[in-house]
């Protein structure tokens, strides 16, 4: 059952059914217990009256009861039954209406089912007295007296009841049922012109929202969730038009270089060594466009989780020096002082390709960036519950605020130096390997000062690896 409409539909039914059924059962106990309450009142009354009209004169008991109306006891048509005993003897009255003696007396009560000569159903009443002396010598006892009476208008009065209450019951379910049916599509109808919003909403204006200010309250979580996933995705395509714009961008400038120098060499005659510094420019022009790429790829893969998956136990310090070794003449060259504070034996767990890709690129980054002259520092450490490894390269020309955009994709701080093979994908691929490793990655920046890049990687799933 799919309907969110047929679903309450047939849940409310099935809730207004049982709260029916079950204040049915109820009125109907109520009312059948209140008339077997009467009878057995009237029986017991009439018992009373019965009793107090028997006199013992001498020996004889006086069973004629008066001036009573005896007439529904005196035929065998008769709904009412009576009946005398001697406790523990033989009976000494019983009506007309009873052909043969029930037995031995009962013992007293105050209501009993009983079964009737005439086979019908019936209440009757038990009391135990002592008869009226009117003269002195009778010596029975106390008696027992039976009053009986045929239950059968009351149970068609209560067969009348049932009916009555199926009826109505099923009566006021379907007119329930229908009233139901309308007022929940009713309430629903929000819920339609919520779907019918949204379907409004195309890829080419994201811009458009759900109003949600005459919703019901119980829709307003679910619209704002909505407007919430419309706003990342409109900034997600904004950030995707983008990329797309400074991908666009960022190869340009090396294929055109490339074309050019192609087509300089080709039109006019060169000396060789001419051709050779064609080839050169060539190749670096090809290396940035092979650096866009290859970082490219390396985002496309953190990103897409698809990275080697094999997480191993790795000296960071080790892993730091090894990572130096690539960019060790290229600090030399442009004059960087370099200064280590690994902390021995600090292990990690960690994708050993993560973990280069972070090292790689947290190093390039401050060896290429930094001032010729400038000095770095490379530290690890163990913070609290984590491990930390924090690169640091003097004379930033970067504030804090500009520090923050540096791990978006194309960022670069001076814009117009376009030149070599910053493309602006470092610090963002950092970023995302750090976050696919656990951690985080933490930039700060004073103009004049420090640019530090910190990655903090959570010790917990470590150790739970190591034990």
């Amino acid at each position: 059952m799919r309907s969110l409409t047929r679903r309450l539909l047939v849940g409310s039914t099935l809730a207004v059914a049982g709260v029916w059924l079950a204040a049915g059962l109820f009125l109907y106990t109520l009312v059948s217990r209140g008339l077997v309450d009467e009878v057995d009142h009237t029986l017991a009354a009439q018992a009373r009256l019965l009793a107090s009209t028997i006199d013992a004169e001498g020996e004889v008991l006086d069973l004629e009861f008066g001036d009573l109306d005896m007439r529904e006891f005196d035929s065998a048509e008769g709904g009412a039954f009576l009946e005398l005993w001697q406790p523990g003897g033989p009976s000494l009255y019983r009506s007309a209406s009873l052909a043969l003696s029930s037995g031995a007396a009962p013992a007293p009560h105050s209501g009993r089912w009983i079964d009737l000569p005439s086979g019908a159903l019936g209440r009757s009443v038990a009391l135990e007295f002592t008869p009226r002396q009117e003269l002195e010598g009778f010596d029975g006892g106390p008696l027992v007296l039976l009053v009986a009476r045929d239950t059968r208008a009351m149970a068609a009065t209560l067969a009348d009841l049932r009916q009555r209450l199926w009826l109505v019951g099923l009566a006021s379910l379907v007119a329930c049922g229908l009233v139901l049916a309308w007022l929940i599509r009713r309430s629903l109808t929000p819920v339609t012109q919520v779907s019918a919003d949204i379907a409004q909403i195309g890829l080419s204006d994201l811009t458009a929202r759900i109003d949600a200010s005459s919703l019901p309250s119980e829709l307003v979580p679910m619209v704002e969730r909505v407007n919430e996933l419309l706003d990342r995705l409109a900034e997600a395509f904004v950030r995707e038009r983008a990329f797309s714009s400074d991908v666009a961008h960022e190869l340009f400038t090396p294929l055109a270089g490339l074309r050019t120098s192609l087509e300089v060499g080709g039109r006019y005659p060169q000396e060789p060594a001419e051709y050779k510094a064609l080839v050169r420019q060539g190749m670096g022009l090809i290396g940035q466009v092979q650096s866009i790429v290859e970082r490219l790829l390396n985002l496309a893969r953190v990103e897409s989780g698809s990275s080697s998956g094999e997480v191993r136990e790795l000296d960071l310090a080790e892993a730091v020096r090894e990572g130096w070794e690539p960019f060790a003449a290229r600090a030399l060259d442009r004059g960087h002082g370099v200064r280590f504070e690994l902390e021995p034996e600090l292990q990690v767990w960690v994708d050993p390709e993560l973990l280069a890709l972070v090292l790689r690129n947290l190093l390039s980054n401050a060896v290429e960036h930094a001032e010729a002259g400038a000095s770095l520092a490379v530290s690890t450490r163990r913070v609290a519950d984590a491990v930390e490894l924090e690169v640091r390269n003097s004379g930033s020309r970067l504030d804090r605020a500009e520090a923050q955009s540096a791990t978006q994709r194309f960022w670069r701080g001076d814009r117009s130096r376009r030149s070599g093979q910053h493309c602006g994908l470092g610090l963002a691929l950092v970023e995302r390997a750090a976050s696919a490793l656990g951690g985080a990655l933490v930039v700060d920046s004073e103009v004049g000062g420090d640019f530090v890049a910190r990655v903090r990687l959570a010790r917990p799933a470590s150790q739970s690896v190591v034990a």
